[in-house]
C-alpha cells in the first residue's frame, strides 16, 4: 500500500519546494496514510525522524531499544547518498543521529528546534539526501513546513515515522520497520 499522493494547488516560495500540497484524501484512517519502507529512494530528498526511544529525566539518552533503532538507521540510510546530518543540541537527538554520521563520514551539524523556519530555508542548499533528527513536537512541524502539508502531530509513543520530502516537495509518511530485540541483560 503506497501513500496518498498530494496534488499541487498553488506556488510557494521555496526553491525547491515549489508546489503547495494538498491531500487528496482528508478523513482517510491512519493505515492508509502510510507506508512501508525498506530503502531510502534514489533520489536526493530530506529526511526528518524523530529522536528513538529514551529514558526518562531532563536530557536523556536513548534506551536498550533506542541505541538500536539508531543503529538500524544507519544501515536504512547505507545506501542513501547522505550529505548532511542535521540534530538539535540534546543527548537523545545526537545519539540517534551519531551512527549515520558517522557511517556517512560527517560531522552533526547542531539546528535550534525554536527556528524552524531558518533550518527549512538552510535545507534548501544542501544537494544529496539530509537527514534530520528531531522531537515529536518538531518533526511534524518541519514537515508541514517543508512540504506546505497538513502533518499529523506525533505522541509520545511514536518513533517509528520517517518523513521523506522530495526536492519537488512531495511529502511521503513512512513506517519503519525496526523491531527491538530484548538484551540478554534484563537490567540494561
Amino acid at each position: 500500500m503506497t501513500a496518498p499522493v498530494l496534488t499541487p494547488v498553488a506556488p510557494v516560495r521555496s526553491s525547491w519546494c515549489r508546489i503547495l500540497f494538498k491531500p487528496l484524501v482528508a478523513l482517510v484512517p491512519l493505515a492508509v496514510t502510510y507506508t512501508l519502507s525498506f530503502a531510502p529512494s534514489a533520489s536526493a530528498d530530506i529526511y526528518l525522524v524523530r529522536h528513538a526511544e529514551k529514558l526518562g529525566g531532563e536530557d536523556p539518552a536513548l534506551t536498550f531499544c533506542g541505541e538500536q533503532r539508531a543503529r538500524w538507521l544507519a544501515n536504512y540510510f547505507a545506501s542513501a547518498s547522505v550529505t548532511a546530518v542535521f540534530t538539535t543540541n540534546y543527548v537523545r537527538t545526537t545519539d540517534t543521529a551519531r551512527p549515520v554520521a558517522q557511517y556517512h563520514q560527517l560531522k552533526l551539524q547542531t539546528y535550534d528546534p525554536r527556528a524552524l523556519d531558518a533550518l527549512a530555508k538552510k535545507l534548501d542548499d544542501y544537494t544529496g539526501d539530509v537527514v534530520v533528527v528531531g522531537h515529536s513536537n518538531t518533526t511534524p512541524q518541519l514537515a508541514s513546513l517543508l512540504a506546505s502539508a497538513e502533518v499529523d502531530d506525533l505522541d509520545e509513543t511514536h518513533y517509528n515515522r520517517l518523513y521523506r520530502i522530495t526536492r519537488e516537495g512531495e511529502l511521503r509518511v513512512e513506517l519503519q520497520t525496526f523491531e527491538c530485540v530484548a538484551s540478554e541483560d534484563s537490567s540494561h
